[in-house]
């Protein structure tokens, strides 16, 4: 069984955070407000966190030992250098792309061993991947 746990940027930081995470109700504000709840020096700790920015780890882990989470951006080192977004769909996490027909690919992430699959970024700190070539379905 995988763990469960999100990564989020601080909204005050920008760096990003790991943990679980708790969604604040404000019944004066419209929207919520997301926090990561982490444990830090054995204290739980919880810091805002930017709401668009808060993905699910995904259970598996790159070529490289990094944890693959949603919105990450993967290279599938056995079949070709186009780059695929990591996204949950109909119940699993699957890689996305859109083929030269036009059509957006996905299939899931299950169906790759680890050592096949290289994070090469994401879509919030490295948006330029997904432009100029062949975007990803978010």
């Amino acid at each position: 069984m995988r763990p469960i746990k999100f990564r989020g940027k601080r909204i005050d930081t920008g760096e990003w955070v790991y943990g679980n995470y708790i969604e604040k109700i404000d019944p004066t504000k419209k929207e919520s407000t997301f926090w990561a709840a982490l444990i830090h020096d054995r204290a739980l700790t919880a810091v805002e966190v930017c709401r668009s920015t808060v993905d699910q780890f995904t259970g598996r882990m790159d070529n490289k030992k990094m944890e693959i989470y949603e919105n990450d951006l993967c290279i599938i080192n056995t079949i070709s250098d186009t780059i695929r977004l990591v996204i949950f769909d109909k119940g699993s996490f699957c890689f996305s792309f859109k083929a030269k027909s036009g059509y957006y690919v996905i299939y899931p992430i299950r169906g790759f061993n680890d050592d096949e699959i290289e994070i090469v970024g994401n879509v919030d700190d490295n948006p330029e991947l997904l432009k100029g070539g062949e975007e990803c379905q978010q």
